[in-house]
Order: C-alpha cells, then structure tokens, then sequence
C-alpha cells in the first residue's frame, strides 16, 4: 500500500502579528533549533513552573526543544488574543491536555505542540481540538517488536509486510498518526493504543469515529495532524 504522505508544502513566511486562523483553518508553525542554543532565551515569556522544568532537563537539546516550545506557543497565542506572553494561563483538560484559560479565550483557539530533535511544530486552529506529531525518521527501533506490542491489527499488518520498503518510514507513518489521534482527543498516552487504526485517513475508532488524520514530510522529519474536519485548510509557516 502507497503511503499518503503530503511533500509538496509550501512553507510561508509568518507575519509579525500572527494573523488568527478562521474556522476550520489549522495554522502549523515550524520552528527549527540547536542542541547548542540557548535554552534560556525564552525564559522571559515563561512561568516559574515552565522554567523549572526546563532546568530539570539534562541535556540541553531537551531543555531547548521543551523552552523553545512552550515560549514560541505563548508568543504565536498571545499575539492573536492580545495580551502579554508571560500572562498566558494554561489549564489542564480531564486527561492532561493543556489549553488556554477560557477567561482570556475570547477566540476560542486550540493548540498543540510537538518537537523532535532540531524541529518543533506548532498547531494553531478555532473551536475544535487539533493534534500533531512530528518524528525523526532516522531514529533505529525493534519497529516489528514496538509495532506488535502497541499497534492494531490492520497497522501491524501494514507495517510488516512492507518487506522490500524502508521499514522505518512506515513504522512512523503510523506512530504519528497515533500520536496526532490521542492528542487531539484530548487522551495522549491515557488511550489504548491497539483499539484505533490510522491506516486510513479517517481513524477507525469505536469512542472517536470521526477524526481525520493527514500526513507530510518535513525534510528528514515525517509530521502528521489530527483535526475534527476532513476538509480542513491546512496553512504552513516557517517562523526561522
């Protein structure tokens, strides 16, 4: 089976006042990073909480990938609802997904983070909860052994018998999808993994039936989005 992975994106240059997106719009900001930066550069915009957190790290690609995320996330939403970077409050959903307090959440706006070595993606949309995931497809894995310990039936099958295809591009075709799916439903790794299959666009799942779920490739690195609409306008924009 062909994968259905998106390598045509055209990456646009991000505007200043980070326009906000209209309803069924998912804007995705890409920001790329050093293990070597300086992972208190956004120690400014950032909560006590935050900070802490990032000095618990031990290497500093971590500390990087987690404060560059979490800094450029408040500066992209605070910009849209107009207040300060640092005065963002985030509330936490039933099972651990963040979300902007809904005192401050005039626009209703959703997000999602996710960062891998050198990349981090941002997941800007309205109304409706979005996921995303993005992997470094040059990691090595056992991905027969991690595919048949956490896949469903119909993913394992379509892992595995891809004997004269890279196994390790299919293997994270498929561990994106799931990861967009749980974070967009708000579970992350709360969820059964082996009950949903992302082999098709539209998630097989009895709980959540009508998610939909994309894929594309981001140089060395392959992304995948979740969103509640199969005809979601996906934006691009690269913010370094």
């Amino acid at each position: 089976m062909k994968l259905k992975i998106n390598s045509s994106i055209r990456w646009q240059s991000c505007p200043e006042n980070f326009p906000v997106p209209r309803r069924k719009e998912v804007f995705i900001y890409k920001i790329v990073f050093s293990e070597s930066d300086d992972h208190e550069k956004f120690f400014p915009l950032l909560s006590a909480v935050e900070i802490e957190k990032t000095r618990r790290f031990i290497f500093n690609k971590d500390k990087v990938g987690y404060s560059y995320s979490i800094g450029h996330t408040r500066k992209i939403l605070a910009t849209m609802l107009g207040i300060s970077p640092k005065t963002i409050t985030f509330e936490k959903g039933q099972h651990g997904k963040p979300y902007v307090a809904a005192s401050q959440n005039h626009l209703s706006l959703q997000f999602n983070i996710t960062h891998t070595l050198g990349c981090i993606l941002i997941a800007v949309t309205r109304e409706d909860e979005v996921g995303v995931d993005v992997e470094n497809m040059q990691r090595q894995l056992d991905f027969q052994g991690v595919a048949k310990h956490y896949y469903h039936a119909d993913e394992c099958e379509f892992v595995t018998q891809q004997q004269s295809q890279p196994q390790n591009e299919y293997f994270f075709y498929i561990w994106t999808r799931k990861e967009a799916f749980i974070k967009a439903i708000g579970y992350g790794l709360r969820y059964e993994l082996k009950k949903f299959s992302t082999v098709e666009d539209n998630v097989k799942d009895e709980k959540f039936p009508h998610w939909y779920t994309r894929s594309f490739y981001i140089d060395n690195y392959l992304a995948a989005l979740t969103t509640l609409h199969q005809d979601s306008q996906i934006i691009f924009f690269a913010l370094n």
